[in-house]
């Protein structure tokens, strides 16, 4: 099956057991990693979708009605993969939000701009 994977790909995968705000059950996912590693490592990194439209900078329109929650990024397995939707969705904009979720602060003592 990780040949049939490509970054930009919606999947299908049941992702209980969850704990805490995750997004559970069987649901859609954003993958946004690339093939070389679905090969090598059999893993995915993914956001879950979600139909809800929210006033937060993480969530992501895909298309109408369709939303990657990219405040949620995650690792799972292939074998959690149960359906394969080659849909070719743009990563970007979703990549950049969990860049700068997971972007260092700035360090208090250091100054925000130059000389």
């Amino acid at each position: 099956m990780t040949d049939q994977i490509r970054q930009g790909d919606v999947v299908w995968a049941d992702m209980s057991p969850t704990g805490g705000h995750e997004q559970g059950g069987h649901r859609p996912h954003l993958v946004l990693s690339d093939e070389r590693l679905h090969a090598a490592r059999r893993i995915v990194i993914a956001v879950p979708l979600t139909s809800r439209e929210r006033p937060w900078p993480t969530r992501v329109r895909l298309a109408a009605g369709s939303y990657a929650v990219a405040e949620q990024p995650l690792t799972m397995s292939v074998n959690r993969i149960a359906k394969v939707e080659r849909t070719g969705h743009d990563t970007t904009a979703a990549v950049q939000v969990i860049n700068r979720l997971i972007a260092p602060a700035p360090s208090k003592s250091a100054p925000l701009a130059g000389p």
